[in-house]
């Protein structure tokens, strides 16, 4: 009799819990869509800033954690392993993407894995995972939404310069490319590379020279939360890139403002 006993409370039991376990696994489900919907349009991997190239990002259902997986130059790894746990990363997270994004998160009970990879001198990569806990993003959203001023994002240039004061320059962007100095002047912000090898003035063409400025606005509008255009608007803040060959020599450049953000 004590054993039926247990056997029915069992049975009760899973009846209880099943149509719970079902819609968490809803939850769960309907915050990878969203992940998915958000970015199937992002060709990746993808340099987002100097030194830090996102190379992928998706939903981790069984551990139930919004997984992003970064490369990142060596001497930003411990930088960005800080602020993508804090709160100011949490909110960074949730204010780039719409409303959407960050109910059907708090929702499936969701946290986010950050893996970050970096190259070492050795040759061997190395890997650094961050893990934020899905008790951290309701908190944080709710003082989104109430109006909290936790200041989720520096301002935009303060923002930068925290960013290139942590790189060692030359830093390599890709073979041949290396971002040689990065500095704020005022309301601009400037990047400055080098190309390498031999390359003159006259081997640039005004078409590959269009092309190029078309692949940055876009990815620069990819990556740029509508805080910060609008911040770059109010403020006329201008972004400025510069392109040297080894000579020195001015190659090509291009000025953005908040209008080529938009």
């Amino acid at each position: 009799m004590r054993n039926s006993f247990k056997y029915i409370l069992l049975i009760g039991y899973v009846f209880l819990t099943s149509p719970l376990i079902s819609a968490r696994n809803n939850s769960i489900n309907r915050f990878a869509q969203v992940v998915d919907s958000l970015h199937d349009h992002i060709v990746l991997p993808q340099n987002i800033a100097p030194g830090i190239v996102l190379t992928n990002i998706g939903v981790d259902k069984n551990d139930k954690m919004l997984v992003i997986n970064y490369m990142l130059n060596p001497g930003l790894v411990e930088s960005v392993a800080r602020n993508v746990s804090s709160e100011n990363g949490i909110a960074q997270l949730l204010t780039g993407y719409d409303e959407i994004f960050s109910i059907s998160m708090i929702e499936a009970e969701a946290g986010c894995r950050i893996i970050i990879t970096s190259p070492s001198s050795d040759g061997i990569n190395k890997t650094k995972i961050v893990d934020v806990p899905a008790s951290a993003i309701p908190v944080v959203y709710d003082k989104l939404k109430r109006g909290v001023d936790h200041s989720p994002l520096k301002p935009y240039l303060e923002m930068l310069q925290s960013t290139f004061s942590n790189l060692q320059f030359p830093l390599k962007i890709v073979d041949g490319i290396y971002l040689t100095e990065a500095y704020i002047k005022e309301k601009e912000a400037h990047w400055v590379y080098r190309i390498e090898g031999v390359v003159d003035v006259t081997d640039i063409s005004d078409a590959m020279i269009q092309n190029s400025r078309i692949n940055l606005t876009n990815n620069l509008r990819s990556v740029m939360s509508a805080d910060y255009v609008k911040e770059i608007e109010e403020k006329g803040i201008s972004l400025h890139y510069t392109y040297h060959n080894i000579q020195g020599d001015v190659l090509f450049e291009y000025v953005f403002t908040a209008t080529d953000l938009k």
